[in-house]
This record gives C-alpha cells, sequence and structure tokens, in this order.
C-alpha cells in the first residue's frame, strides 16, 4: 500500500510553489513528520513534513520546478502502516539501503535558515566544513567559508582563472516571487507618487520621551505606524484592497500594516494585524519579533498575509524620495526616507536648522485621484509634526 503526499491549499490564494530544497531521495526510509521539502510561495518559505513514515518510492520535481495545488509531492510505501516496524532482519536491509542511499547522497547537515543564507552568498554547502556535532554546518561556518574564498582575490586569478569569468546568479526562490510580483504591479497598476517634506524635530523629542519610560528598543516606525492607523481612519479609501475580478474596491475595517524587512533572499513584508488596537510599545515588540522571523527564514505564511497598507522605508542612508511600488492588491503605500538637516524657517519666522524626512505616497490611479492624496499627506504631516495629537483619539 503507498500513500501519496498531495500538495495542498495553504491559503492566501496561493495555488503553486517553487520547490527550493528537497531533503529526501527516491528509495529513502523516512519517519512521520521528517522534513520532506522546502517550497517558496509568492508571500513565503514553506516547509513541507511527511505525515507518514515509510519508503520513498515516488519524488516530483526538481529544484527550481513547480508544484501546483493537486500535484503529489512523493508517494510513500507503508505496508502495515510503517515499513520502520517490520522484523530486524528486513530492517537490516533498510538500514543498509540507506547507508548506501546516504553514501550517494553525501547530504550535508544544516537548518533551513543556513541553507538560504549559503544560497544568498553563492556557496555550495557540500564544500563547507561543519564545525558542530555530526558535521552541522552553522552561519558562521557559511561566512568563514565565504570569507576565506573571497580572499585576496587578485592573488588567486592566477591559478583560478574562473574567478575572471562573468557570474550568472539564477532568478529563483523569493528574489522570483519579488520578480513577478514587481512586474504584476508595475504593468498593472497606474502608478502615481506624492512627494512631501516633513519637519520631524517634533518626532525626534517625541521619541526621545518615550524611550526614558519603555525597556523596548523603540524606531521611529512604531510610532510612524500608529500614526498612519489613525490617518487611515480618516481616509478609508487608503485602507482598502482591489477585487479586480468583480471591479470592486473593498474598503476594510482592519487595519494591517505590513512593514518591508531586507533580508539575504530579499524584501519580506510582515505584518502587524489590528495595529490601530495596539500600543506604540506593543507594535515595537512585535516588529522586533518579525523581523528575526524575517531574517531567520522562520515567519509563516499568517504573519506576512492579510496586509491592507504598506509602509517601506530606505533608511538613514537612503535619498530624500523614491517611487515605492504597490503590492497588489492593495491600493496605496508609503514611503518613508531619510531624516537630514536643512534650513527652515522657524515660528519665529527667523531661518534655523530643523530635520527634514521626505515621504512619498504611491497609489493606484485608478481608484484614488490627487484631491484625497493631498488630504492623506497632510494629515499625516500634522502627527508627525505634532505627535501628542495622538493622545486626542486615546480611548
Amino acid at each position: 500500500m503507498s500513500y501519496p503526499l498531495k500538495f495542498a491549499d495553504i491559503g492566501e490564494g496561493i495555488h503553486e510553489a517553487e520547490i527550493i530544497k528537497w531533503y529526501i531521495n527516491v528509495g529513502d526510509i523516512i519517519e512521520e513528520d521528517q522534513l520532506v521539502l522546502e517550497v517558496q510561495t509568492d508571500k513565503a518559505t514553506v516547509e513541507i513534513t511527511s505525515p507518514k513514515a515509510g519508503k520513498v518510492i515516488y519524488r516530483s520535481g526538481n529544484e527550481g520546478e513547480l508544484l501546483y495545488v493537486g500535484d503529489t509531492i512523493i508517494d510513500i510505501e507503508n505496508n502495515n502502516e510503517s515499513n520502520i516496524l517490520e522484523p530486524k532482519s528486513k530492517i537490516k536491509e533498510q538500514n543498509d539501503d540507506i547507508k548506501s542511499i546516504s553514501k550517494t547522497i553525501n547530504r550535508v547537515i544544516a537548518a533551513p535558515s543556513v541553507r538560504k543564507f549559503a544560497r544568498s552568498l553563492g556557496v555550495n554547502l557540500s564544500d563547507v566544513k561543519g564545525s558542530k556535532e555530526n558535521g552541522r554546518i552553522t552561519k558562521q561556518d557559511v561566512q568563514e567559508y565565504f570569507s576565506e574564498a573571497n580572499k585576496n582575490p587578485k592573488h588567486n586569478d592566477e591559478k583560478n582563472p574562473v574567478l575572471n569569468e562573468d557570474v550568472r546568479i539564477p532568478i529563483k526562490g523569493l528574489r522570483k516571487q519579488i520578480y513577478k510580483n514587481m512586474e504584476k504591479s508595475a504593468f498593472t497598476i497606474p502608478h502615481t507618487t506624492a512627494m512631501d517634506e516633513v519637519q520631524v524635530d517634533a518626532l525626534i523629542n517625541f521619541r526621545k520621551t518615550l524611550d526614558t519610560i519603555t525597556d523596548v528598543k523603540l524606531t521611529y516606525m512604531p510610532i510612524i505606524i500608529k500614526f498612519i492607523t489613525e490617518v487611515l481612519k480618516k481616509n478609508p479609501i487608503f485602507n482598502a484592497l482591489l477585487d479586480e475580478e468583480n471591479k470592486e474596491v473593498i474598503l476594510k475595517k482592519q487595519y494591517n500594516i505590513g512593514f518591508a524587512v531586507s533580508t539575504n533572499e530579499g524584501i519580506i513584508v510582515p505584518v502587524i494585524h489590528q495595529a490601530d488596537q495596539k500600543s506604540i510599545e506593543e507594535i515595537a515588540n512585535e516588529m522586533i519579533n518579525l523581523q528575526e522571523k524575517a531574517r531567520s527564514g522562520s515567519i509563516t505564511l499568517k504573519e506576512i498575509s492579510g496586509g491592507t497598507f504598506t509602509i517601506s522605508s530606505t533608511g538613514r542612508q537612503g535619498g530624500t524620495f523614491a517611487t515605492p511600488m504597490i503590492s497588489c492588491p492593495q491600493v496605496a503605500i508609503l514611503g518613508i526616507h531619510a531624516m537630514k538637516e536643512k534650513p527652515v524657517i522657524l515660528q519665529t519666522r527667523e531661518i534655523g536648522i530643523g530635520t527634514i524626512m521626505g515621504i512619498s505616497l504611491s497609489f493606484d490611479h485608478r481608484i484614488i485621484d490627487g484631491e484625497p492624496v493631498g488630504k492623506f499627506i497632510k494629515d499625516l504631516k500634522d502627527y508627525i509634526e505634532k505627535p501628542e495629537s495622538l493622545l486626542l483619539n486615546t480611548r
């Protein structure tokens, strides 16, 4: 008797996934809940485990190929429910098979996050010597191998002429999904971006004050997320999703704010769900947790799904403005940029030095016109320039 493991519908409208890494081969004897493969959807990396123990008699597809909902991932021969529970003589035969297979595969032992890190650097894990028990490879092992391999490249050119050749990097995994999403966004949505500058000296002082009364590492982003939830309540057309099939705009009553996180694999957008119901401190804590998960590859599909509005930051070293790309099916995205000191007109009408931040609001011009954009930006600037006004809406 065999058991076909099917690729199931994992929700959020996801119907396909790219095979990133196989952890088993045909002929392997596997255990229940053993990791079978790692796939990449357009939302996240997902690990699939086996619900049965037995012998793998079929395996679908190669790394880089697609799986579709309903496809058979593997077929497991599980006579008497499990081949593991056979007489000792057969167990010995199976063990011999496993040893033979293991020699052929020369499998490396490394966590999925380490494998992702190695792929981002172009390192073949079979070339890396693991420092942990049973030869398990860590990120530090990969980094040390990479650093050593790239040390003194000019000196190595004579012995390794291949170093002078062009490098081709396959577009796959998360980068492939980003490629597809950006292509869809660019060629489907008529993007228009409004830009403005806002003086942030009051915001800087506001954060400094909060820092004195919390143990949480507090950046500006949690505060801005809280501002945005209030701005979206006043401007509901921006907290919306577009149903293109039915030609309907869905005004969302939940305020689920996505924020971009840069990882070795690319940009991931975790979501703070029900942000309007959380304090700045709670948002900050959740952001730290989600950032760690995103960078370690352990973030779940739920944690990056369901966003209604997104904020992107170009960081301290970024420029003054940008044109952020909208995440379908959302209708707008806010970009916040580097804070820089500039000459400003003070309340006394004198020229002084102030800290200025650029903001960029990209919006779907099929759904949103210029006038509501101006109001959105004004409402946001009011909160940033007078952050204490947030208290007026606190219940």
